[in-house]
C-alpha cells in the first residue's frame, strides 16, 4: 500500500511520469502500481525510506518494525 501510495509522489523520475498517468487513464480504477512498477522503483522507496520513517508520525516501535534495520 505504502508503495503505491509513494510511487506517483516521489519515486518515479520526471520522465516516467507521462507512461504512469497514460497507463492509470487507461486503467482506471483498476490501476494498481505494484502491479506494474517492480524491483527497480521499490529500491528506490528502501533508499528513502529512513529519511520517511524519520518524518512520520510513528511510534519507535511502529518505525523499527518497518524499518530495515528493525
Amino acid at each position: 500500500m505504502y508503495f503505491d501510495k509513494a510511487l506517483p509522489l516521489i519515486l518515479l523520475y520526471r520522465q516516467e511520469r507521462e507512461q504512469y498517468d497514460r497507463l492509470r487513464a487507461s486503467a482506471g480504477k483498476d490501476f494498481v502500481p505494484s502491479e506494474v512498477y517492480g524491483a527497480e522503483h521499490l529500491l528506490r522507496l528502501f533508499v528513502r525510506l529512513p529519511h520517511l520513517l524519520a518524518q512520520t508520525a510513528m511510534s519507535q516501535q511502529e518505525v523499527s518494525q518497518v524499518s530495515l534495520s528493525g
